[in-house]
């Protein structure tokens, strides 16, 4: 066999919780060496690989992970672990998140025997609306408390929408946020508040700037005794010498 041959190798004796091993061996002239092949595992015997792994030197004695992958109320689901085939993964009753957290409407039940397991759950827009997307975390349902619980280990992916989470356990996984602080409602402001702002407003206005009346003065004249003209002298605060423009002389108003 050459290295563009190809052979397909099925074993139907496989059972959980034992260790089967492989061995390829590529012969060329020059001697045997060991060559990466890929393994391909279907759990349930229904014709689909639901996991794959390359296999070489380097995987010899590793545990491979299963992957269980699901849509559940239109949302995309996906559990990598370590156990037996049978996993299950459904859609979970709406619960009330804890104090000053909320949920985004998707409650998933994950059940079956596992272990190092990886849980990512997407999300839509619609999803998060009001909702602080980057506060997003994975939270499980303690069915012995009755409470949700924050898991440490969960995060979130906002450029692809997913929250994930590294749990020992399985149980109901849900995704939530802290919730943000809002900005406090205004009241509407009455009739009555218009009016009383508005007169406010005006005495305001009229204590601060004021509105000085000036008193209009009569006009006054006084003539020169000396050429007779006329010499305008109204507003002038009396006593107050005017000299006349004609002849330069001086005239004392009192």
């Amino acid at each position: 066999m050459n290295a563009t041959d190809m052979f397909t190798a099925i074993d139907m004796g496989i059972s959980s919780n034992t260790m089967h091993s492989y061995a390829v061996k590529n012969w060329s002239k020059i001697g045997t060496s060991e060559f990466s092949v890929e393994l391909g595992v279907d759990d349930d015997n229904d014709g689909i690989i639901d996991f794959r792994i390359d296999l070489s030197t380097a995987t010899s004695g590793k545990i491979i992970s299963r992957v269980k992958n699901a849509t559940v109320s239109g949302h995309d689901v996906s559990v990598v672990y370590r156990g037996p085939a049978t996993l299950w993964i459904k859609s979970a009753p709406s619960s009330t998140p804890p104090t000053g957290v909320s949920d985004i409407g998707i409650f998933i039940d994950i059940s079956g025997a596992a272990t190092n397991v990886f849980i990512t759950i997407r999300y839509t827009d619609s999803d998060v609306s009001g909702i602080d997307e980057s506060k997003l975390r994975m939270y499980y349902w303690n069915g012995t408390t009755n409470e949700w619980v924050l898991i440490e280990d969960s995060g979130v992916w906002e450029n692809n929408k997913t929250v994930w989470a590294n749990v020992d356990h399985l149980t109901i996984f849900a995704p939530m946020a802290e919730k943000t602080a809002a900005g406090k409602k205004v009241a509407p402001v009455s009739l009555l508040s218009y009016i009383i702002i508005f007169v406010v407003a005006i005495i305001l206005i009229s204590a601060g700037i004021g509105v000085k009346k000036i008193k209009k003065k009569k006009p006054a004249t006084v003539r020169c005794s000396e050429c007779g003209e006329t010499l305008d002298a109204t507003g002038l605060e009396r006593p107050v010498e005017v000299v006349c423009p004609k002849c330069g002389a001086k005239e004392t108003l009192r």
